[in-house]
């Protein structure tokens, strides 16, 4: 009997979590862009350090007119200003991206955490961070 509830309760619950709404769930693709408070999208970034041995380059800024922002591989990134080359931001099977995502304050701070493939990236390095609408160019790679 007491199988009987529990099995119930589960396929209610599964009901339930089966119509949600169309705004509850994450939209993907181009109509995914972050909602703008004023003026233009800025990002301000803070350091950039070369961690993990040279593995990763560790981004710590803080991202203005935009009232959520959500870090997506497709439009966070790091272009080496030398050879154009994008470098996106580190993705672990068990933990998933390494970025912020909870960051909802306009001018919190922020952090995104970019794989630096065969070393490519070296610190003195001239690159431009990209995240979402927003970019800054020229930023030095610190050591």
């Amino acid at each position: 009997m007491k199988f009987a509830r529990s099995l119930a309760a589960v396929l209610i619950l599964l009901a339930a979590a089966g119509c949600a709404s169309k705004e509850a769930v994450r939209p993907d693709g181009p109509e995914a862009e972050p909602e703008a408070i004023s003026g233009t999208p800025r990002i301000e970034v803070l350091y950039i350090r070369m961690t993990g041995g040279g593995e990763f380059v560790d981004i710590r800024f803080r991202m203005y007119g935009i009232r959520k922002y959500d870090p997506e591989p497709s439009n966070s990134y790091v272009i080496d200003e030398a050879t154009g080359e994008k470098f996106y931001i580190t993705f672990l099977r068990r933990i998933g991206r390494l970025a912020t995502t909870k960051g909802d304050k306009d001018g919190s701070i922020q952090f995104l955490n970019i794989k630096n493939r065969e070393g490519k990236l070296k610190a003195g390095s001239l690159i431009t961070v990209v995240a979402g609408p927003a970019r800054q160019e020229h930023v030095v790679i610190g050591e």
